[in-house]
């Protein structure tokens, strides 16, 4: 498994989990979730640690089972969005900032989008100019995290809390209070997608 490959080969290198941190430019935490299965680094972090120990990616990612790393070479363009907004008859609209590559995304390409995180209300779970790949949907379950679009306004992330009839918007930064729209209020919010996963640009 790769936590098990990553963890040897730092400790046969006589490096600690702040030193391969400093070099990756994360913080030990994230380390210490890939050597214990928490969680599996992205593409490219995955290359720059091949690069470190001199070994090659199918070695590292050899027997790996999780979809996010099990095909290295399974890159797929999906462009990055900036704002997204409401647009006519509902169609959204939003700003075009290019592409970046996906891994082993499931569906067809035209189902995702990556949205160019603004502001800090996620915050420091999700940060300013974070990538969020999002699934586009109409709707989400309770507890997910989907791009949300409040009164034909700007979209924002945040998580999703139903009940019975209400629908919460939560931020993870404290200092945000939480939306609550009730009954009729509910029709002001649109869904644009779900939030698949959170990638940060170093």
């Amino acid at each position: 498994m790769f936590k098990d490959k990553l963890k040897t080969l730092r400790k046969n290198n006589n490096m600690t989990q702040a030193q391969l941190g400093e070099k990756l430019n994360l913080d030990t935490s994230s380390i210490t979730k890939y050597e214990t299965g928490g969680s599996l680094p992205s593409i490219d972090i995955i290359k720059k640690i091949s690069k470190i120990f001199n070994i090659s990616i199918d070695y590292l990612l050899e027997n790996e089972i999780d979809s996010n790393v099990k095909d290295v070479n399974n890159f797929t363009r999906v462009s990055v969005i900036g704002t997204v907004k409401a647009g006519v008859d509902g169609i959204a609209t939003y700003e075009y900032l290019g592409e970046e590559k996906a891994v082993n995304i499931n569906g067809e390409l035209d189902d995702y989008k990556y949205l160019r995180v603004r502001g800090e209300s996620m915050a420091p779970q999700i940060q300013e100019n974070d990538l969020a790949l999002v699934r586009l949907q109409p709707d989400v379950e309770s507890g997910d995290l989907a791009v949300v679009i409040i009164d034909s306004e700007e979209g924002v992330i945040k998580k999703i809390q139903k009940g019975k009839n209400s629908i919460s918007l939560i931020s993870f930064n404290q200092n945000y209070e939480t939306r609550v729209f009730v009954g009729n209020e509910m029709e002001r919010i649109s869904i644009f997608g779900k939030v698949i996963k959170i990638e940060r640009m170093y």
